[in-house]
């Protein structure tokens, strides 16, 4: 299953640029789309990723599907 995952979506590391989507109501009509964010942590245990930007860590942990390599 762990290996469908990385064949399919890609290896992800820490240092990696992401691209993290951002909700319709938590932005306004000119903000983007989706905010630059690095990999500072992995959980292999649950392959979840904590994702930090420059403005500080964003909260929670993420899965793999919700965010895409730059």
């Amino acid at each position: 299953m762990e290996q469908q995952h990385i064949q399919k979506l890609g290896e992800a590391k820490v240092g990696d640029t992401v691209q993290v989507p951002v909700n319709e109501v938590d932005r306004g009509p000119a903000d983007l789309i989706n905010v630059l964010a690095y990999i500072t942590k992995l959980d292999k245990s649950y392959m979840t990723y904590q994702l930090a930007t420059k403005h500080g860590i964003i909260a929670g942990w993420h899965t793999r599907n919700k965010f895409h390599l730059c």
